[in-house]
């Protein structure tokens, strides 16, 4: 839940790794206080402006781009911080430093790996946050492509998503080399009959609310329909259609 200034008000987790319930909110009204927040170490000093800063430093935008670049939102006692984090190499993934510690309200990335949704290892970081108690159901991670698409996806339901990635990315390390790793290569392989380079940006959007639905995953997709991060949809697929519902913020 939001305090009245926008600061979070955390769940008592237990050191349970993320087995967290709390009401159904408004994915939209969340979205839009943390887009609001001031942040106070760096310029641009809004979460919205960081997101455009991010957009101006794609590959396309900034040819000066050389790796993949992150943000961390942490959430410390002088208001929200930002911690920059890139690659030196624009094939490489941001690995975001989970050794960053407190409360994430936000992350933010741009990728180059091909794909026009967020990634599997974009959503096991989410898994891997909750467990280590720097993610929430208040908080988002947003991800840029090199094809202009931009997303924010969050944790709906904590327990299904513990449910579920306990399985399903079993073997999973962030900080191990994911080549040769049978386990990583499975669940790597179910997500690319959904989500692919071959795909057309418009498959591969309905593919990832498809994966995310049928996973019972937990998580719920949001999309940016401008480029100022100001205007936003809420995504879900139908079954009925194969197709996406789209369900705009207010």
């Amino acid at each position: 839940m939001m305090n009245d200034n926008g600061t979070p008000t955390l769940p008592n987790t237990g050191g349970s790794g993320g087995t967290i319930t709390m009401p159904d909110q408004d994915p939209c009204k969340i979205l839009k206080t943390t887009l609001n927040r001031n942040v106070t170490n760096t310029t641009p000093n809004t979460v919205v402006g960081l997101l455009q800063n991010l957009r101006d430093n794609l590959p396309a935008n900034n040819p000066q781009t050389t790796g993949e670049i992150g943000i961390v939102l942490l959430q410390t006692s002088n208001g929200l911080e930002a911690n920059l984090q890139q690659e030196t190499m624009i094939e490489d993934q941001i690995n975001f430093q989970l050794n960053v510690g407190g409360y994430y309200p936000a992350v933010a990335h741009i990728h180059d790996d091909g794909l026009s949704v967020p990634s599997l290892a974009d959503i096991y970081f989410m898994v891997k946050a909750l467990e280590l108690n720097h993610f929430d159901e208040n908080s988002f991670s947003f991800v840029i492509t090199h094809y202009g698409t931009k997303y924010a996806f969050r944790i709906k339901d904590a327990n299904a998503l513990n449910l579920w990635a306990s399985q399903f990315f079993a073997g999973w390390d962030l900080d191990l080399p994911t080549q040769n790793n049978p386990m990583i290569k499975t669940s790597e392989d179910n997500y690319a009959e959904k989500v692919n380079k071959n795909l057309t940006t418009i498959q591969n959007e309905i593919g990832f609310v498809q994966f995310l639905k049928e996973k019972n995953s937990g998580l719920e997709v949001l999309k940016a329909k401008d480029e100022s991060f100001t205007q936003w949809e809420k995504l879900t697929y139908n079954e009925s259609t194969n197709n996406v519902d789209r369900k705009p913020c207010n």
